[in-house]
């Protein structure tokens, strides 16, 4: 089933697509598995966990842009079969209006969530653009961008483009990262793997802290890739 959502809708909607709802929690809080919700051309605030396998689509990226901190995708626990989650045709953007040195714009927390990021455009968040973590949580992007990476507040760090760790895996399809700060892609972690097709990595920004890392079991794999000017591209980390 679709529950719609309109920025311009009158207060008291149902979801119906004569009478959508104009946010979004109201629209995630009315979908149920297996339905989609669909959002018009606006601004909205976005800042929640998603529990259920449902999608998000918007009219198109230029035109629909979710707003705030978090887009989490969490684990279950074992109470449902895999989660999947489809978000496609919007903006994701952080805008640094969290400020605080934790989070990341897109979230996925295993153990048994999948999320599909399809012609989405993830910029301004803090910390991380993407993260995906936990052995079974597993990331894919198509004709994505990455891009406008900000800081932390309080220490000035973060900015990558895109995390995996602790066994987690992530699927890129022709996705650029562009002006991550330090890293654009970081693998860390048993079992956690990042596998790229069609990538372009541009523009990273220099860290001025130089650091070392080791290696722990993790992979990553590139295919087609292009790396232009700036710091750290892509690293796997641990330690040992």
């Amino acid at each position: 089933s679709n529950v719609f959502v309109d920025a311009k809708a009158a207060v008291g909607g149902t979801g119906t697509r004569a009478k959508p709802f104009s946010k979004v929690a109201d629209a995630l809080k009315a979908a149920t598995d297996g339905g989609t919700v669909a959002i018009a051309a606006g601004t909205y605030f976005m800042g929640q966990g998603i529990v259920k396998a449902i999608t998000l689509r918007g009219r198109c990226a230029a035109m629909t842009k979710l707003q705030g901190s978090n887009l989490f995708v969490l684990s279950t626990a074992g109470k449902r079969p895999q989660v999947e989650v489809t978000v496609q045709d919007l903006t994701l953007a952080g805008n640094g209006m969290v400020p605080i040195d934790v989070g990341s714009t897109v979230m996925v927390q295993g153990g048994d969530p999948a999320l599909h990021l399809r012609r989405v455009h993830i910029s301004g968040g803090r910390i991380v653009g993407v993260d995906a973590h936990g052995q079974g949580a597993l990331l894919r992007l198509t004709d994505c961008v990455i891009d406008k990476m900000q800081p932390g507040q309080f220490k000035g760090e973060g900015g990558l483009g895109l995390s995996a760790y602790s066994g987690a895996r992530v699927e890129l399809v022709r996705v650029r990262v562009a002006t991550a700060r330090r890293i654009a892609l970081l693998a860390r972690g048993v079992g956690t793997q990042i596998v790229g097709h069609d990538v372009l990595v541009n523009d990273t920004l220099v860290d001025p802290k130089q650091g070392t890392f080791g290696r722990n079991q993790c992979n990553l794999y590139i295919y087609q890739v292009i790396f232009i000017s700036g710091g750290i591209y892509a690293c796997c980390a641990g330690s040992g």
